[in-house]
């Protein structure tokens, strides 16, 4: 691998952004169940 370092920090963000994007769908679907009134 010629640049490991650049390689590692562009995973790195892609794990933080999915993380982010997760945590948003989580909020996203508790926020519907609750307009909805179901588990």
């Amino acid at each position: 691998m010629e640049q490991p370092e650049r390689f590692n920090n562009a995973v790195d963000s892609i794990h933080k952004l999915a993380q982010s994007i997760l945590a948003k769908y989580d909020e996203f679907i508790k926020k519907g169940r609750q307009i909805l009134k179901i588990q």
